[in-house]
């Protein structure tokens, strides 16, 4: 082990956004870092493409969904321009 269990939710917790790049080949296993990072109040980018992640993360809703590296960017661009971190605190 290389954090203790106690300050792994400590360490998710200090970051601004999440990212998730985890795929599911099967389709059904769902990214549990998207769970760690809600549990965290972390906002949450997931890669999408799979037919279980909208079991757990839903675009636009708890979180967002990229396809590509180009959609990664955009949305990213999109939560840290806002002055008011408008969307950031609706995904947390």
């Amino acid at each position: 082990m290389w954090l203790h269990s106690d300050d792994y939710p400590v360490a998710v917790a200090s970051a601004d956004l999440g990212v998730c790049l985890h795929f599911s080949s099967s389709g059904f296993d769902l990214p549990m870092k998207v769970v760690d990072m809600f549990s965290a109040g972390l906002p949450c980018l997931a890669i999408g493409g799979y037919p279980s992640l909208p079991e757990l993360l839903v675009d636009g809703t708890n979180g967002r969904v990229f396809g590509n590296f180009n959609q990664l960017s955009d949305q990213i661009v999109e939560l840290f321009s806002d002055p008011n971190e408008t969307k950031l605190n609706l995904y947390r």
